[in-house]
């Protein structure tokens, strides 16, 4: 009968000979097994990217219109805008520090001493295109630039017009080009454009009436002493 050590010598070899085939196999599994796995991650992250882009462009197209409309706000809160130059003009003066004149960009000021930019420090884009301002029978809206592909497949300018008579805030209800999923890839501007100058025409109206109603009431005494004078004098 083999005694302890032997036994023990026995398995060693064999535990030797099962480890050398074991190491041979997955030395050679080894590679196909990473290069798998490393492949499916990349395709699980391609997938990933791809089916989460349409939401990142929404986002991103959302930031930036709530930075445009905020500075917007701004520069009619302090300069008053009173005119939008064209029926569709480009976002690339919210980055202007200093102009001269009444004009910057698209825009007429009532204020224009008031400007306090930069209100950004690069004019947003999308795509390499800036952003616009459109006039529209509905309103005033900003909105992506011509020839962006939004992330509902619709590219500006393409597959639908932003003109005078196009309805934009259809085009923003669900389903709509301007809509994604329930997210909005537009805004509309809700403060007043121009209201300074009818503002200021409705003041000096009140006051040219002020002024006539004062001259009219100091001019009263007169006319009635007269009229009393003429009176003694036929009385006379």
């Amino acid at each position: 009968m083999k005694d302890f050590k032997e036994i023990i010598k026995d398995l060693d070899k064999k535990t030797d000979k099962i480890e050398r085939k074991t190491s041979k196999i997955f030395k050679k599994i080894f590679p196909i097994f990473s290069i798998t796995l490393l492949s499916l991650l990349v395709i699980f992250f391609i997938a990933r990217v791809y089916r989460e882009k349409p939401y990142f462009v929404t986002s991103v197209i959302a930031n930036d219109i709530r930075i445009i409309v905020n500075a917007l706000n701004k520069i009619d809160r302090e300069c008053s805008i009173l005119s939008i130059e064209n029926q569709r003009n480009y976002i690339d003066f919210l980055n202007v520090i200093k102009f001269t004149g009444s004009e910057v960009g698209c825009l007429n000021l009532a204020y224009p001493e008031k400007w306090q930019g930069p209100y950004v420090k690069d004019n947003p884009t999308m795509q390499g295109k800036l952003y616009e301002i459109i006039k529209n029978k509905e309103g005033v809206y900003v909105v992506p630039g011509v020839g962006v592909k939004l992330p509902n497949g619709f590219k500006v300018g393409k597959d639908f017009e932003l003109s005078f008579d196009s309805s934009v805030d259809e085009m923003l209800k669900d389903g709509g080009f301007l809509n994604y999923k329930g997210l909005y890839l537009a805004a509309k501007l809700k403060f007043e454009i121009g209201d300074w100058g009818r503002e200021e025409l409705r003041k000096k109206r009140l006051e040219s009436f002020n002024d006539a109603l004062e001259e009219f009431n100091q001019a009263m005494p007169f006319t009635q002493n007269e009229t009393c004078s003429n009176k003694f004098i036929l009385n006379d």
